[in-house]
């Protein structure tokens, strides 16, 4: 009888489970140092191992040679259980038993001890369904359990469950697989079928997967059925999956930063024949992701070596913040998502916003021959990124002109103590940076007549305050007086 990859390769033992070294290893400890808690609970995302590691874990307190944590899977306890007829192991599935009459018929039986073995062992599953009612009654056991039952609870909707049950209960929360160990284990499953395989390609499969193993599992099976010859093709995957859409998204972010209008509309048609909008829109936040710990860490690196290049090349050509607010809208999109029926025209809306706030390249193109170009320096002071001396001089400066690759302000000479060259090195280089111009300079003139444009002195601390108060009353003040 043929059986599904998932049927076949089920996790056995705890070295059989990529992904949860940190519940594996919590697991052990309680069996190797024999303290046993009455009641587990299991949470977190589909596809994480959640039943397997219940299942494991029900083997490993009743196997009778068990050997520093693991069980021998060979014994008659574990053989019943791996053959799916121990009487020891109760399973229920709690969707389906959620009436306060099913959960106390159910509890009827935990007075009689096991027919063999330490421990009777329930494994509820999706604990979450039951009614108020049903974890009143269950609620009374775990109070007062017997020493011969154990219960192991698994949820993906923890927020649900009573706080009177988390507490009574040893709460283990499996987090999604990443993407390193979910290609491990592909790799693992293809090895002992005798199928051909390109890393790279698997590596697109744990992608789409999102953490959830279960998932990819089922994807690789597809594909091997539409495969020949026991060889996985890219082609092959691309057609269940799509298209390996990275290089488009990292070209389309290329085209939002240059508002390259033809580049845009011919990426999000590519895109969009993907027709799966949540992993494109995973795939955004991921390289978003990446893009961040490129600006921070400077020195990750991917499996992926085309990827990793091509990541490095965009980092060098955004900023941190504008990177930022890119990351703002999509989150904002994916919140949306679930109450929109057109997702391809919600998709297009987001880069529509994402090049509204492209501002880099629009100054950029436009400064120079701007006619309004107090309205427009007005603008760039609003998104250029600067430290709160730079903004004390700025805010206090008056707007001349703007000829060419030169900006012309005026400050007053009683402000000067705000003025120094490194303030002003700094300032220039943000602008540059802000401008993708390098060209760009910044004359300060000093004037002594009071007027009356922006004539609101802006201050964020205390010293620079009294400084302009002293210099106020200096001017104002006789000098005799002050003798």
């Amino acid at each position: 009888m043929c059986k599904s990859l998932l049927q076949k390769y089920r996790p056995k033992i705890f070295k059989e489970i990529f992904g949860q070294d940190l519940i594996i290893n919590i697991l052990i400890n309680i069996l190797k140092k024999k303290i046993y808690y009455h009641s587990y609970i299991f949470s977190g995302p589909s596809g994480t191992g959640k039943t397997t590691l219940a299942r494991i874990f029900s083997k490993a307190l009743n196997c009778t040679n068990l050997i520093d944590g693991i069980s021998c899977d060979f014994c008659h306890s574990c053989n019943d259980i791996n053959n799916n007829c121990s009487t020891n192991i109760i399973e229920v599935d709690a969707a389906s038993k959620t009436k306060v009459d099913e959960t106390k018929e159910l509890l009827n039986d935990i007075k009689y001890l096991p027919q063999f073995g330490n421990y009777k062992i329930y494994i509820i599953d999706e604990i979450h369904m039951l009614s108020n009612h049903s974890f009143n009654a269950l609620l009374k056991i775990l109070e007062e359990p017997p020493f011969h039952v154990k219960f192991l609870f698994i949820t993906t909707e923890k927020n649900k469950i009573p706080s009177t049950i988390l507490s009574r209960c040893l709460h283990l929360d499996l987090k999604k697989i990443n993407i390193i160990d979910i290609t491990k284990y592909l790799i693992y499953l293809l090895n002992n079928q005798n199928i051909l395989y390109n890393k790279k390609d698997l590596y697109n499969i744990s992608i789409y997967a999102n953490g959830n193993m279960r998932n990819a599992v089922n994807i690789l099976e597809k594909i091997i059925v539409i495969s020949n010859n026991n060889i996985i093709l890219k082609k092959n995957i691309d057609n269940i999956i799509g298209i390996d859409i990275n290089d488009y998204l990292i070209s389309l972010i290329n085209g939002l930063i240059h508002n390259d209008i033809k580049k845009i509309t011919s990426c999000i048609k590519i895109i969009c024949l993907n027709n799966n909008y949540q992993n494109i829109l995973f795939n955004l936040q991921l390289i978003f992701n990446n893009l961040i710990k490129i600006k921070i860490y400077n020195n990750l690196k991917y499996n992926n070596y085309n990827y990793h290049i091509s990541l490095i090349l965009l980092s060098k050509k955004i900023e941190l913040n504008k990177i930022q607010i890119y990351n703002q809208i999509l989150l904002s999109t994916i919140k949306n998502m679930k109450y929109i029926s057109d997702l391809k025209l919600e998709f297009e809306i987001m880069i529509l916003k994402m090049l509204t706030f492209s501002q880099t390249y629009n100054y950029s193109h436009t400064y120079k021959t701007e006619n309004n170009s107090l309205e427009l320096w007005f603008n760039i002071k609003k998104y250029i990124c600067l430290s709160d001396d730079e903004k004390n001089l700025i805010n206090n400066c008056i707007f001349k002109s703007w000829n060419k690759n030169k900006i012309i302000l005026f400050l007053n000479i009683s402000l000067k103590y705000l003025y120094t060259k490194e303030i002003i090195l700094k300032i220039k280089k943000n602008l540059s940076n802000y401008l993708q111009d390098n060209e760009i300079e910044i004359e300060i003139i000093f004037i002594k007549e009071e007027l009356q444009v922006n004539d609101k002195i802006y201050m964020k601390n205390k010293n620079t305050y009294i400084k302009s108060m002293i210099n106020t009353l200096k001017n104002k003040i006789d000098k005799t007086y002050i003798k």
